[in-house]
C-alpha cells in the first residue's frame, strides 16, 4: 500500500471541500461495508477485508471530493469525467438497500 500523502488541497482554497467530503465518505464507506458483510464472510479473510476497506474508503473519499469540487477544480473535473467514461451504459441504476428500507419501515410502524 502506498504511503499516505498529504493532500495539496488541505491548505488551499479547497480545504473546506476536503473537510466536507470526509464525513460523507465515512458514512458511504460504512454503508458499503455493511452491505458487503455477508460476501466478506463467505469470500474474504479479515486481512483481505482490511485492505479492501482502505481501498473502498479512499475511492469514495476521492469521488465525493471530486464531485463537490468539479465546478472549479480542473483536476477534480477531469477525474469525474474519467470515471463517468469508465462506467458502462448498462450499469444498474442505484437504489436504496434492504437495510435502509428496514429502518424506514421500522420507523413508520412506531
Amino acid at each position: 500500500m502506498p504511503a499516505k500523502r498529504k493532500s495539496p488541497y488541505e491548505s488551499s482554497d479547497s480545504a473546506h471541500i476536503v473537510n466536507a467530503a470526509k464525513p460523507f465518505a465515512a458514512v458511504i464507506a460504512g454503508a458499503v461495508r455493511k452491505e458487503i458483510e455477508d460476501f466478506r464472510i463467505a469470500h474474504l479473510t479479515d486481512a483481505q477485508m482490511a485492505e479492501l476497506d482502505i481501498t473502498i474508503r479512499n475511492a469514495i473519499y476521492t469521488g465525493v471530493y471530486a464531485m463537490l469540487a468539479a465546478t472549479y477544480d480542473k483536476n477534480a473535473q477531469r477525474y469525474v469525467e474519467s470515471i463517468t467514461q469508465f462506467n458502462p451504459e448498462n450499469q444498474a441504476e442505484a437504489q436504496f438497500t434492504p437495510s435502509f428500507w428496514a429502518i424506514v419501515e421500522s420507523a413508520s410502524r412506531r
